[in-house]
């Protein structure tokens, strides 16, 4: 299966179980993922209970969990309407608000550059790692885990 936007992914979890994900764009070599409320003791999901999941993270990561299938591809399906972070950038002493596309950007205010952070691409094991907690598998870790939350990036977005 081609990894692409809208493919769909098992995520092996503690206890044998396994969460969801999807691949929601590609900005080379990171892709915009998210990762959903439901969980299964199979790494499959019928289209229905994928179209009512809601995405609980989001984030930029790499895709070596599903290019070496560790994560396993399921399906392709329709991506979801989901929020895009801004980030901060500085240039010279000044810094900017940019979209998660690069597309735009804008001086940043004191109060936006204490919000914002800089971009991250995260390792694909982040996800794993915060889906585990998220369904409480094993600890939060707020340091790695806390921008990820679809809350967050959702405040964040509407400062682009």
């Amino acid at each position: 299966m081609t990894i692409e936007p809208g493919l769909v992914f098992a995520i092996p979890l503690a206890e044998k179980t396994f969460g969801f994900g999807q691949l929601i764009a590609w900005q080379q070599p990171i892709f915009y993922m998210v990762g959903y409320d439901i969980r299964s003791e199979s790494p499959s999901i019928d289209d229905h209970d994928l179209s009512h999941a809601n995405p609980v993270l989001m984030g930029n990561f790499f895709d070596v969990l599903i290019r070496n299938a560790r994560w396993i591809a399921i399906n392709k399906q329709k991506t979801p309407n989901v929020p895009f972070p801004c980030f901060k950038i500085k240039i010279g002493n000044k810094f900017y608000i940019e979209s998660w596309d690069r597309q735009q950007m804008r001086e940043a205010t004191l109060h936006e550059c204490a919000i914002l952070q800089f971009r991250t691409d995260h390792s694909a094991i982040i996800l794993e790692d915060a889906l585990n907690a998220y369904f409480g598998l094993q600890p939060w870790e707020p340091k790695w885990f806390d921008s990820l939350k679809a809350d967050t990036i959702t405040k964040i977005s509407k400062l682009c």
